[in-house]
């Protein structure tokens, strides 16, 4: 395998880029995500030039066609719009679509162009009259990517629920019908994987090609409908792009592994492999000669001259019919010749492997959750009867599971059992996740076979009956208003994680979405979010953590969405600090309302100003490893939640990865930023006011979120000033009298800054505190404000992205989890 060592030329801003060439292949036409169209040169001479530029719709384009005569372009807004080829000028808009459109297809005279949107039906236009327009029905859902025969009367379509469809467009027919439909030929996509240029046409029309499940192509025979050769062995993602060459029997192919690999389709074997920087999102070969194109996910486009090491005879277009155009003469010596050489009769030595890229997506993270103690380490993860697993663990309590083969027994478990008492239930869907609230607790299972079905209905063997995914609400304090409930997802859909808080129970699903229930049942909000990995919640706050792009050899980048299930508003969002091939562990929040997470390495960090969009900021606040060396202990800290001061957790020694049963004893371990010189009181020190600060400044913008509570914010100014009066002194002993001014203009009352003027004087520092008198006047000129904190100064400059909805404020202030670890504590 060769790297692409090619200059790309940067054709649009980063997102999906596609390109199409002209019929002469002196150019082709490119679209990106920012709303331009741009047409390059393609000879070495030209091809770095400046290109030429269209605007003319607002949104991402996501696809473009270009022929002999016209160029026509389209995207997420829908519509059409028609150019001319030659003149390079935009003539008018062909078709509006009240969808994405993901894919555009000429037929081979020009007359007619296909639109494959969103919906399930395939629209085609007559180009001389845009009245006259022709629905195709028949995908269950939306069309990824259409392509005309080269003989004018076929069309193949691929929709996302995997279906590959021939329809027969031919003149004689008075409507297209489909002629031949291949079921779940392709795995199912969603309609944002846009991935139009998956399906390709040999140059006579005799076969066509597309991808099959097992990263491998498919190549298809016309006359039987019959595969009659799989390109495989190359690709270690499913293929996304191909093309059939138009001067010969080659096939180029890219995936996600960003490798472009060329077929010879008459050995069936690789040709030759090339590695680029980034999945390219379009492959284009040119008509006239050996010359590949593509554009990548950078919006940038390369050009490959000789791509590959095939040396193809250079064949015309073929020859006409005395018709209209619409297709063109099958010639008995090319078919019989192309069918040879699709029989593998002759070996070649294969191409070297590429190295392999591992793309192993970041594993789901159920906070709390643990594998089967006895079968963690059965290939098949079956369990056996009597074993256990926990679903949560967290500071409110425990839900876990015993497996009794047709059904499981759960148990849930409280700290605390002043307000609600330890429960159990025999579960028959055997839930496999869980999360447990102030109000009640969630679930989610699996789809599974339906046991009552009757094994003697020979009618129905054919088709397996299954019980779908659920959803499945159990309230704490039962009454006429609070009762469970279950609600089964639709067909094909798994749930992947549950959160609960005090208004909603949230699931996310394999389908891609966020689904919102109130605590009643009620669906409240949808919504996509693609590759959620984890979802918390607690009070009226969701952190949905998601993977946006590939992980590649265990790199993972992972973004945060926090948000308002009362409201329904974000109020922040970035990405987890996740650093190279660490992975998420635990995430949660805090006492106080803050965001937590934890990394594979045993850092947990709290998200700083999170209801300040745009300014929230992940700051670690706790390293595992050194806090074992500082204990002198070979330990591993397993997080269940997280106090003002403490990291409430489970102690793990030895060789165990998670906590054992009967039900460990919760711990504690301090918290301690990674600040420097911490093997010193002053490091020591300015770790703890550092620490102090950040914590305060997010319970501050809580309380004066819920009303204020001028005490609390007196007291948690006086903790910092008690610190930063200890910083003073060592500064003061240290004769560090720069140190001491700015420690002093830090302190938060004129009594706290009369102490640091005390201070000064005990080490005879006059003049020092001078300087000191001069920051209390300047800080404090009202002497009705000396004696502490004023709430003025608090309400008067604070700005958030959004205010909490009301909440039950005994609720607050008497959290069960709290009285269960003997601390004022917000719900978890």
């Amino acid at each position: 395998m060769s790297n692409l060592d090619i200059v790309p030329r940067d054709a649009h801003d980063p997102g999906y880029t596609s390109l199409a060439y002209k019929a002469d292949g002196s150019e082709f036409v490119s679209v990106g995500s920012d709303s331009t169209i741009r047409i390059f040169k393609t000879s070495p001479e030209e091809r770095y030039g400046d290109p030429i530029e269209i605007n003319y719709i607002s949104g991402n384009l996501e696809t473009v066609v270009a022929n002999k005569d016209h160029f026509a372009a389209s995207g997420e807004k829908g519509q059409v719009i028609l150019g001319d080829a030659k003149t390079n000028k935009i003539l008018k808009p062909l078709f509006r679509s009240t969808v994405p459109v993901r894919c555009l297809a000429f037929n081979v005279s020009g007359t007619k162009l296909a639109v494959a949107t969103d919906e399930n039906a395939i629209r085609m236009v007559l180009l001389t009259d845009i009245s006259r327009t022709v629905n195709i029905r028949g995908h269950t859902k939306g069309v990824k990517c259409i392509i005309f025969d080269p003989r004018g009367t076929l069309l193949l379509s691929l929709g996302c629920e995997g279906d590959l469809r021939v329809w027969d467009i031919s003149p004689e027919t008075s409507e297209p019908k489909c002629i031949k439909h291949y079921p779940g030929a392709v795995k199912p996509t969603h309609e944002d994987d846009t991935m139009n240029g998956i399906l390709a046409w040999s140059l006579d029309g005799s076969y066509f090609a597309a991808p099959g499940k097992d990263c491998d192509v498919i190549i298809y025979e016309r006359t039987t409908w019959k595969q009659k050769g799989v390109l495989s062995g190359a690709h270690v993602e499913p293929v996304t792009c191909l093309t059939w060459s138009k001067v010969g029997d080659c096939i180029a192919t890219s995936s996600a592994d960003c490798q472009i690999i060329i077929w010879d389709v008459s050995t069936l074997k690789v040709i030759t492999k090339y590695t680029v920087s980034m999945e390219p999102s379009c492959l284009e070969w040119s008509p006239t000669k050996n010359e590949l194109s593509l554009a990548d996910k950078y919006g940038q486009v390369l050009t490959v001259d000789n791509a590959g090491t095939v040396n193809p005879n250079i064949r015309g277009p073929p020859k006409k019919n005395d018709d209209d155009g619409a297709g063109y003469t099958e010639h008995n010596a090319e078919k019989e010749m192309v069918q040879k050489k699709l029989e593998p009769l002759r070996k070649r030595p294969e191409a070297p492997r590429a190295p392999r890229v591992d793309f192993t997506p970041h594993p789901i993270v159920h906070p709390g959750e643990t594998p089967f103690h006895k079968t963690s380490g059965n290939k098949d993860n079956v369990p056996e009867v009597g074993d256990r697993r926990y679903l949560a663990f967290d500071m409110f309590g425990v839900i876990y599971t015993i497996f009794h083969g047709a059904y499981s027994i759960v148990n849930v478990e409280f700290h605390d059992l002043t307000d609600h008492k330890n429960f159990h239930f025999r579960d028959f869907d055997h839930h496999h996740i869980a999360a447990l609230g102030r109000k009640g607790a969630a679930f989610g299972s699996k789809s599974r076979k339906d046991e009552k079905e009757d094994d003697d209905d020979e009618e129905d063997n054919d088709e397996e009956k299954r019980v779908p995914s659920t959803v499945h609400y159990r309230p704490l304090d039962k009454g006429a208003n609070r009762l469970e409930w279950t609600v089964p997802l639709p067909d094909g859909e798994e749930i992947e994680t549950v959160a609960i808080n005090d208004f909603s129970v949230i699931a996310t699903t394999t389908a891609g979405f966020v689904r919102i229930f109130s605590l009643s049942g009620t669906q409240t909000h949808l919504f996509h979010l693609k590759q959620v990995v984890s979802s918390v919640a607690s009070a009226d706050m969701l952190m949905l953590m998601h993977s946006p792009n590939q992980s590649a050899n265990n790199i993972h980048h992972i973004e945060y969405r926090l948000m308002n299930t009362d409201t329904f508003e974000t109020i922040q969002v970035g990405s987890l600090p996740l650093n190279s091939k660490k992975k998420l562990t635990w995430a949660g929040f805090s006492e106080n309302l803050q965001p937590a997470v934890c990394d594979s390495a045993g850092v947990v960090f709290i998200l700083h100003q999170p209801r300040r969009l745009g300014q929230a900021l992940w700051v670690p606040v706790f390293d595992g490893p050194a806090t074992a060396v500082r204990r002198e202990r070979t330990e591993r800290y397993w997080p269940i939640g997280l106090l003002k001061e403490e990291l409430m957790c489970l102690i793990l020694r030895g060789k165990n990865m998670f906590p054992y049963f009967p039900r460990p004893q919760v711990n504690s371990a301090e918290l301690m930023m990674p600040t420097t010189q911490l093997d010193t009181e002053t490091g020591r020190l300015e770790e703890k006011f550092l620490r102090t600060k950040i914590i305060a400044t997010h319970e501050k913008e809580e309380i004066i979120l819920d009303g204020g509570d001028e005490n609390a914010i007196k007291k948690m100014d006086l903790e910092m000033d008690k610190t930063l009066l200890q910083l003073i002194q060592l500064a003061c002993k240290a004769e560090k009298h720069d140190r001491v001014l700015d420690l002093s203009s830090a302190l938060s009352s004129a009594r706290s800054i009369d102490a640091a003027i005390k201070i000064a004087s005990h080490f005879n520092l006059s003049r020092l505190a001078e300087h000191i008198t001069r920051i209390k006047e300047s800080k404090f000129m009202d002497d009705s404000m000396f004696d502490g904190f004023s709430m003025q100064a608090h309400h008067g400059t604070q700005s958030f992205s959004t205010k909490r909805s009301s909440r039950d404020v005994d609720d607050d202030m008497h959290s069960s989890s709290s009285q269960a670890f003997h601390k004022r504590t917000r719900p978890m």
